[in-house]
């Protein structure tokens, strides 16, 4: 997308400082095994290597991780590649905030998003992106004209479109996935909402 940058989301800092704790610690513990000749074996060996590797790779690519935010789309680029989407080609847009508790004691908000486009390209966002709510807000106020406007012509044209909005707003008590109840003391509130639009038959 050849326009300026308005906002830039990088990889979350403390996620980051978390998965470089656990190299640290796993790379001590690598060192304090494999340094005994005794305590050596091929198992062992795989074992660490496997860990490392995938610390390392995370570590790779919540670096390499930016999304970018323009007048008219978002791109987000990883080591992988770059994703792009205009936001007058999103069709569906998914949000959710579920806040986590462990004896009334917070201990974390987990975000989500999805944007979805006409042609079926997705963008999926995580609390792996730096300021996940500031993100959020920023997605729900870009998203929510161009869905309206689009919904209306629909609708003005004559075409036979349901749409399914959702505030977003709303708080939902404790929820349970699948049925199962949480452990003691374990609390979960959660935000959700979307907003999409299909043609109806």
């Amino acid at each position: 997308m050849a326009a300026p940058v308005e906002e830039t989301f990088r990889g979350n800092k403390i996620t980051i400082t978390v998965v470089t704790l656990l190299a640290v610690v796993f790379t001590a513990l690598a060192y304090s095994v494999l340094s005994n000749p005794a305590s050596r074996d091929f198992t062992t060996d795989l074992f660490f290597l496997v860990i490392l590797a995938l610390l390392a790779a995370a570590l790779a690519w919540l670096f390499s991780l930016r999304v970018s935010i323009y007048s008219y789309g978002i791109s987000k680029q990883t080591w992988f590649g770059s994703e792009q989407i205009r936001w007058y080609d999103i069709e569906r847009f998914y949000y959710s905030a579920t806040k986590r508790s462990v004896n009334f004691i917070p201990i974390g908000t987990y975000y989500s998003f999805k944007l979805v486009d006409r042609e079926g390209n997705k963008i999926a966002l995580t609390n792996s992106v730096e300021r996940p709510s500031d993100l959020g807000q920023r997605l729900i106020s870009s998203t929510f004209e161009p869905l309206y406007r689009k919904a209306a012509q629909l609708f003005d044209s004559g075409v036979a479109h349901q749409a399914q909005p959702r505030s977003g707003l709303e708080d939902q008590a404790t929820i349970h996935e699948q049925g199962n109840p949480p452990e003691p003391g374990f609390g979960v509130s959660n935000r959700q909402g979307s907003f999409l639009y299909f043609q109806e038959g």
